[in-house]
């Protein structure tokens, strides 16, 4: 006997960009949360005017591996970057600028202008 029963929903999906664009403006945005199953990049495709214009702190799920040149990790890091946001790792005390070969599964992506202000505040980055 079949436990579940699953409603299935067409839904209309835009990229944020478009969603905004038909809005008529863009609200500051300051923080992003984003998982999106291994789609990451897709997504910040879809966000990149948002992304360059309001440079908001984000925290992303990627997988797989960021120096795989060959993966979609390794072109979300690059993306970012090209925005200004570097990527980050919390270690559970602090905030850790990421090097090649440090694996997370969760990096924040700052500008400059949030790690001072992180630093300023709490002095707990890099």
């Amino acid at each position: 006997p079949q436990i579940f029963d699953f409603l299935s929903k067409n839904l209309r999906s835009r990229k944020l960009d478009t969603f905004f664009e038909e809005l008529g403006a863009t609200p500051p945005i300051s923080f992003v949360k984003r998982d999106a199953n291994f789609h990451e990049l897709a997504v910040l495709r879809g966000a990149l005017r948002t992304i360059r214009d309001s440079q908001p702190a984000m925290l992303i799920e990627v997988n797989p591996d960021p120096d795989d040149a060959a993966s979609t990790a390794f072109e979300t890091f690059e993306l970012l970057r090209a925005a200004g946001l570097n990527p980050y790792w919390f270690d559970g005390n602090k905030l850790i600028p990421r090097k090649p070969g440090e694996r997370s599964q969760n990096y924040f992506f700052l500008a400059p202008k949030h790690v001072t202000a992180l630093a300023d505040r709490i002095g707990k980055v890099g």
